[in-house]
């Protein structure tokens, strides 16, 4: 099979290559995928580029975590009923090296879901990490209703969805912004009002928005980008959810100030929720796509021989989703040995 990887970190065009290798073949309870579409995050950016820690236990890793396509073999274990079906997938192994940017992926069957006929492969291959992420950001808050919800960066691939998932629980959404597109693509989204992050009075435009009340749920990543301000934004007995945490020897400045509000602050990353917690997401999630509940924020979608733009244009904090796409018959005359 054709497949994009890298055998060092570094720059995306000086490390990623295009390889012919074997095909991979279901073991018991897996399946075998024929990726139609892989997500480009920046988790998978940042690993590749070496920001996150990448263990190299093989001899290169394929990046992507998240795709979509049609499954074409099953392992023992797997209902052969399976074969031909539409799927979205996440592969939540944090160190797997053998991600979507293929023609196959081999993943335990667990880790799929059926894709409905409607939604596209592209829109169906920034389901993984991106919404994951948003539906546990919003479902450990508890009930949401007439809750006040700040979403930072809200043209972000989980900022899209985190806005949409907490306005469906009855909420107020605030959403931060840098650029006029990314407001327009938050307020697509459904947020109620937006705040510039390059503007002044980032905290008297919300504490206006919020009629002095503060926010109830916080939803970002990195608790150390503008924790100075976080305090005086926050209602009483708030809830900050932090997704992603670039680095381990975080220090918090104004601690005190978090412990007089009550402040409940929560970690967690994706790649390692537990598995009653993705299915029940899943589920969730399911009922979503098969009733048209959510919009896509595909923004960008690549061919698959343009891996390298679409891993740049994630780096370089384009608005949207990006996707790459299969298109065998472009790439024959791209394969480097």
């Amino acid at each position: 099979m054709k497949a994009y990887a890298y055998k060092k970190t570094g720059k995306a065009s000086n490390v990623l290559k295009l390889l012919e290798l074997p095909s991979p073949q279901p073991k018991k309870n897996e399946v075998r995928v024929q990726v139609r579409a892989s997500g480009v995050t920046l988790f998978d950016t940042k690993k590749r580029s070496g920001e996150l820690p990448q263990a190299f236990n093989a001899a290169q890793v394929i990046p992507h975590f998240d795709g979509s396509g049609v499954i074409d073999r099953v392992g023992t274990g797997v209902d052969v009923a399976w074969v031909g079906k539409r799927v979205w997938f996440h592969i939540s192994k944090w160190n797997n090296t053998n991600g979507a940017a293929a023609e196959y992926v081999v993943l335990p069957f667990e880790e799929i879901a059926h894709l409905p006929e409607q939604i596209s492969f592209s829109d169906g291959a920034t389901l993984g990490a991106p919404l994951l992420t948003a539906w546990y950001s919003v479902h450990i808050a508890g009930l949401l209703s007439d809750k006040v919800v700040f979403v930072e960066d809200g043209a972000s691939s989980v900022g899209a969805y985190a806005i949409q998932l907490a306005k469906q629980k009855g909420a107020k959404v605030i959403s931060s912004v840098s650029t006029k597109e990314q407001a327009k693509l938050a307020r697509c989204s459904g947020a109620d009002y937006i705040v510039n992050n390059k503007e002044n009075g980032i905290i008297e435009n919300i504490l206006e928005a919020t009629n002095g009340q503060g926010i109830d749920l916080y939803i970002k990543a990195n608790l150390d980008v503008n924790e100075q301000l976080i305090p005086n934004l926050l209602a009483p007995d708030a809830s900050i959810v932090i997704y992603s945490v670039d680095k381990n020897d975080l220090k918090i400045g104004n601690i005190s100030q978090f412990q007089i509000k009550r402040t409940k602050v929560i970690f967690f990353i994706v790649h390692d929720l537990p598995q009653h917690i993705l299915r029940q997401a899943k589920e969730d999630i399911q009922a979503l796509l098969i009733s048209n509940g959510l919009s896509f924020n595909t923004e960008k979608v690549y061919n698959f021989a343009d891996i390298v733009q679409a891993h740049e244009a994630v780096e370089c904090g384009d608005t949207g989703n990006a996707v790459l796409c299969q298109c065998p018959l472009q790439i024959a005359n791209h394969l480097q040995k």
